[in-house]
Order: C-alpha cells, then structure tokens, then sequence
C-alpha cells in the first residue's frame, strides 16, 4: 500500500488531466450560461495545473506501482 501511496505522488499530473477532463465534459454538457468561456477557462487552468505539477517531477528515474509506469526525465520533457 505505502508504495501505491507514493507511486500516486509522481502520477499527479496525470491525475489532473483526468480530473480536469472531467470537469470540462460535464460543464460542456450542461447549459450553463456563457458556456464556452467556462469551458476555455477550465480547459487552460487543468493544463496549466498539470505543467506546474510536471515540473515537480525532477528526480531520478522511478518505475511507479509496481513497474507498470517509468518516470524518467525524457519522459517528463515531453510531457
């Protein structure tokens, strides 16, 4: 469990994406009024979210839970 605990740590850009995805699905399918803007404005707060919590992730390479995921610096440049 500790190591699950830790590998979500290094995954929370990832997270973000997802979270911030969500969020932008489900303000789009309601009609909320000035929807595009709310749209624009949650799409660009995830991503900016999801760079700052990138830029976190310095460090030596990592295999997260379990050995399914790498972290590595390359792999964080294009992220």
């Amino acid at each position: 469990m500790d190591e699950v605990l830790r590998s979500v740590s290094r995954f929370y850009p990832e997270v973000a994406l997802t979270a911030g995805l969500l969020l932008v699905v489900l303000a789009d399918a309601f009609h909320v009024p000035a929807r595009a803007a709310v749209v624009r404005g949650l799409t660009i707060v995830t991503l900016l979210a999801a760079l700052v919590l990138c830029s976190t992730l310095e460090g030596p390479p990592a295999t997260l839970f379990q050995g399914m995921v790498t972290v590595d610096p390359m792999g964080v440049f294009f992220k």
